[in-house]
């Protein structure tokens, strides 16, 4: 695998790079030929089809297919140690902590596994640079709000089954990869999504993922899951840019509004009327979040405020000093690792609040850095070679 290693040049790795590299060995897998579509679109159209079987389909190439599609699941999981999550690109899946008690958690694990065998992620990184659509984007897109809020939620004391909120919101429209050609996917991809969870025996999942059209928020009762992967799936859209491309980012909730009224087929005043009807709803869940302090950036916040405190903390009077050198006599520190671990934290914590932005040439996202001029003010400082040596090397003052 050594070969591959160039290819990490701090950016997403592109699947077409890797495919250069693997033609020995695809070359010796196909007796010299190749896919007439290209091993590109050829393993991308494979790897559908290993989730949606099609009878009577020769795959000549299909030894060739799984070799490509195993080196890219490794070189994946390589990338996600390298480099920091992205909300467009990678998923935040459950810890055991979280997992723990959770009434679909045989479910949750069997279906992870199931995208490990299935190449579900390979498939959707392949859809990048494969098609012009960006889906990957999207429902990594959904995870992430999901999650947050889901996350938020639960810490704020509500009860939800976060192996249920990140099943369903992961694989909520892996069923557009089913659909063929001609039919039409908004309305056809509910069904194969349902296909997929149901052949899997995957159904307390699949029945949240596969209703999570704004018109499923119709019926009088409806699930905190199945609410967070409505409202989230109402806020990631995706729009074309003037270069063509589509362009996946996190609206609000009258943005999303707009947008998804624009797409709705025959629109009369009683349909407009239902569409105020459920977004209403929609409007009401995210003001009872926000009465539950349970705010989309609440990650960031909380990790910013939790810096302002250490920062106000660090001037402490004379009379605590005893208590606070007996708690760091049993802690294994020094200066040089706190700050490496505070600017580690500062830019994870940037890169959890994003915008999802399509740059793929680039492999980065945008970010909607915050306000504070403090903390743009800290990590300045933290980028000068020059600055950080000097606060490594100085001396303390004494404290009064």
């Amino acid at each position: 695998m050594q070969r591959f290693v160039p290819l990490f040049q701090g950016r997403r790795l592109r699947c077409a790079d890797v495919l250069v590299l693997c033609r020995p060995e695809l070359d010796a897998l196909s007796g010299g030929a190749a896919p007439q579509q290209g091993w590109l679109a050829y393993t991308y159209d494979f790897a559908r089809r290993l989730l949606y079987p099609e009878r009577d389909t020769p795959e000549p190439f299909g030894p060739g297919a799984v070799f490509f599609l195993s080196v890219l699941q490794v070189l994946f999981a390589a990338e996600n140690e390298v480099l920091p999550p992205d909300p467009a690109w990678t998923f935040r899946l459950l810890t055991e902590a979280e997992l723990s008690g959770s009434a679909c958690a045989v479910s949750y694990v069997q279906m992870l596994r199931c995208w490990k065998r299935e190449y579900v992620y390979e498939l959707m990184r392949l859809g990048l640079e494969a098609t012009p659509y960006r889906t990957l984007e999207h429902i990594a897109g959904v995870h992430h709000v999901a999650m947050t809020a889901g996350r938020a939620l639960h810490r704020a004391g509500i009860p939800v089954d976060l192996a249920l909120v990140s099943g369903s919101a992961a694989g909520h429209d892996i069923g557009k990869f089913g659909c063929r050609p001609g039919e039409r996917v908004p309305y056809l991809h509910y069904y194969y999504t349902d296909l997929w969870f149901r052949r899997r025996r995957l159904t307390d999942i699949g029945h949240v993922a596969a209703n999570h059209s704004v018109w499923d928020l119709e019926p009088d009762y409806l699930s905190v899951e199945s609410l967070l992967l409505i409202y989230a799936d109402f806020r990631v859209k995706q729009s074309v840019g003037p270069d063509g491309r589509e362009i996946t980012r996190i609206s609000s909730l009258s943005e999303a509004f707009d947008v998804i009224l624009s797409k709705l087929d025959a629109v009369d005043d009683a349909k407009r009327q239902r569409y105020m009807r459920v977004y209403a709803r929609l409007r009401d869940f995210e003001q009872f979040m926000a009465d539950k302090e349970v705010k989309y950036e609440s990650d960031t916040r909380r990790a910013l405020n939790r810096i302002k405190e250490a920062a106000r903390a660090d001037l402490y009077e004379e009379s605590l000093a005893a208590e606070i050198e007996a708690i760091e006599a049993g802690i294994r520190d020094d200066k040089a690792t706190n700050l490496q671990t505070y600017k580690r934290e500062i830019m994870e914590t940037l890169n959890g609040a994003v915008i999802l932005r399509y740059s793929y040439a680039e492999g980065v996202t945008e970010h909607t850095l915050t306000e504070d001029r403090e903390v743009h003010r800290a990590v300045a400082l933290l980028d000068d070679g020059k600055e950080y040596a000097r606060i490594l090397h100085e001396q303390d003052t004494v404290r009064k």
